[in-house]
């Protein structure tokens, strides 16, 4: 990015204050992002359908070996 400033590639950033309404929506979207990225990731690393059996489950395996330390964790 500091490349393509310098060469002239991209325009000056004039800050937030320029365009408020923008950068409103911007920082509201990127909250929404983030809120639905991180569930959809943190749900695939669970068990897809719990009650079933057999079939490989990437679901069920990301659990047993990375995301129960998670789980087991706590706040002080």
């Amino acid at each position: 990015m500091t490349h393509l400033y310098a060469t002239g590639r991209i325009a000056h950033y004039r800050g937030l204050l320029a365009h408020p309404l923008w950068t409103a929506s911007l920082l509201v979207l990127a909250w929404l992002w983030s809120d639905l990225h991180f569930y959809i990731v943190h749900r695939m690393m669970h068990p897809t359908f719990p009650g079933r059996k057999g079939g490989f489950d990437p679901g069920r395996w990301m659990y047993r070996h990375v995301h129960y330390l998670h789980h087991k964790s706590y706040n002080p």
